[in-house]
């Protein structure tokens, strides 16, 4: 019998780019289960994927297929359509000559733009190359094309070295958003349950700061999880199992009347550093800026209100 991800790579050979849902069906496995082998395939990079979107899912194609990625450029916005069509023309283009709209679109755009910073008289410049031209290639333009000297070889290659750092961290960012992305099912899941306690009355006074919920975010946990682990006070990490591999959250606890802005940042900064998706436990009120930055954490960062008359 074939192993999975053999079939995958079989697939995503004959097919072209696929979605999840392509390799579900041909497996005959859930679409949850088929995202979470895809995510272990890119983390040992098997496969790659874009970070364009065809509805929530990103696609998956093989190193050596990205000329077929580009058949998908209609799909993008008005604005990211017209200078990926001026850098396609060029093959490379110098960031500060371009409209402040065009810098802004292919910075979102990473699957058909790549930056490369590049030495120019003991300055750094910041260029953008299509996707499909090698670095080689792209060098020479800019020394054709831009009116000054380029830095030796020995400088091209700390750029070199500088692009790759940038695309390390882009990819790290990137795994965690498609970590949610490919787990959406079971995370609304773990929304329902840790949701149940959301109506609150307003707490009476200040002792409630010295309240212990502990007890009672633990036993939350473990009707939501399959296993936990405390990694110190207030902070646990659980674990729910999903067929292939194994969703993690990581659990913070905040004893507080008022939950600002501040705590979600760093709540989402140390789910980031873990890669982990975040449930915060609180028996307190979200400010309005909190309310506003939870909603651009999307499912990343989740709220647990614990209702009031399990702590009195």
């Amino acid at each position: 019998m074939k192993d999975k991800k053999q079939i995958v790579i079989e697939l995503i050979k004959q097919r072209g780019p696929c979605l999840p849902m392509d390799i579900a069906k041909h497996m005959g496995l859930p679409t949850l289960i088929a995202s979470a082998l895809l995510s272990e395939m890119s983390h040992d990079k098997l496969v790659r994927y874009t970070r364009l979107k065809i509805g929530n899912s990103s696609l998956y194609y093989l190193p050596g297929q990205e000329k077929q990625i580009e058949q998908y450029l209609p799909r993008l916005k008005k604005k990211e359509k017209e200078v990926i069509e001026i850098v396609k023309q060029k093959g490379i283009v110098q960031d500060k000559t371009l409209e402040p709209s065009h810098r802004i679109a292919l910075r979102n755009i990473p699957d058909f733009a790549i930056p490369l910073k590049v030495s120019i008289k003991n300055n750094v410049e910041l260029f953008w190359k299509y996707f499909l031209l090698n670095n080689k290639e792209a060098i020479e333009r800019i020394k054709n094309n831009v009116n000054v000297d380029v830095a030796k070889k020995e400088s091209l290659q700390e750029d070199k070295t500088i692009e790759k750092k940038l695309e390390v961290k882009a990819e790290k960012t990137d795994t965690i958003n498609n970590y949610v992305e490919h787990n959406k099912a079971e995370i609304n899941k773990v929304k329902k349950v840790i949701n149940e306690g959301r109506k609150i009355e307003k707490p009476k006074s200040k002792r409630r700061i010295k309240i212990n919920v502990e007890p009672i975010v633990i036993e939350k946990i473990k009707e939501s999880f399959n296993d936990y682990t405390k990694v110190s006070d207030g902070i646990y990490i659980a674990t729910s199992n999903v067929g292939v591999g194994k969703l993690r959250y990581l659990c913070i606890v905040k004893n507080k009347l008022r939950i600002n802005e501040a705590d979600l940042s760093l709540a989402f900064q140390e789910g980031q550093s873990r890669s982990m998706p975040v449930i915060i436990f609180t028996y307190g009120k979200m400010t309005k800026k909190a309310e506003t930055l939870k909603k651009k954490f999307g499912d990343f960062l989740l709220v647990s209100f614990i209702n009031q008359k399990s702590i009195d």
